[in-house]
């Protein structure tokens, strides 16, 4: 087992805590919570790939790869905004 493999959860949880953080020092402002929203769909895209490199199963990769698609749509639309 590679520790490259545990990265983008490691990578996942921090992107997840800097957005809180963020978010926790003014909740009344827009900018913090597009900020807050855009480290969910990093969170997201990070979990899902990290779900996918420990998958055992052909049908569970796959799925974990559709499941990244969530998050990764969001990326572009929230840092133009």
């Amino acid at each position: 087992m590679s520790i490259a493999r545990y990265l983008p959860l490691l990578s996942a949880f921090f992107v997840f805590l800097l957005g809180l953080f963020v978010f926790t020092k003014n909740k009344k402002s827009k900018i913090n919570l597009i900020f807050l929203l855009f480290s969910l769909a990093n969170f997201i895209w990070l979990f899902g790939t990290f779900m996918m490199f420990i998958s055992s199963m052909d049908t569970e990769a796959l799925f974990w790869d559709k499941f990244i698609y969530i998050g990764v749509i969001f990326i572009p639309a929230l840092v133009y905004h």
